[in-house]
């Protein structure tokens, strides 16, 4: 299923780009997306409801299906992209291990309250377009 975190610009499970990537920078071996042009035809907003009540937006890609049986694997994902943020390590180093990661990240969630908010279902899919042209009248 991809990198073990979530990238800038690119679908949330498989990793492939849906946004045009015009510019990388290499993070430990690996080109990370840093400036993302416009979104590509295959991009799609997923709204997740999560258990405290809110909602989370994330990019997939039209492959990757959001089920039941994903949604633990896009949780992983994100708060491991949440905790390199955290300790702002994106731009330095993506790696060290995943449970350094996960640890940073506990430790984070703890601080904010995220740890008990988990994704638990799909309120509704768009287009990125479609998702970008509401945005553009807010």
């Amino acid at each position: 299923m991809g990198l073990f975190v979530k990238r800038l610009g690119c679908c949330t499970l498989c990793d492939e780009p849906v946004f045009e990537i015009v510019e990388t920078m290499k993070v430990d071996g690996i080109d990370m997306p840093k400036v993302l042009g416009k979104p590509l035809d295959t991009a799609r907003r997923v709204h997740l409801i999560l258990t405290g009540g809110t909602n989370m937006a994330l990019t997939f890609c039209t492959d990757c299906s959001v089920t039941p049986e994903t949604l633990p694997e896009i949780y992983r994902k994100v708060r491991l992209a949440w905790a390199l943020e955290a300790t702002n390590s994106t731009r330095t180093q993506i790696g060290g291990d995943e449970q350094s990661l996960a640890r940073q990240w506990q430790i984070g969630a703890h601080q904010t309250g995220l740890t008990n908010n988990v994704p638990i279902g799909v309120l509704y899919e768009e287009s990125m377009q479609d998702a970008m042209a509401m945005e553009s009248l807010r």
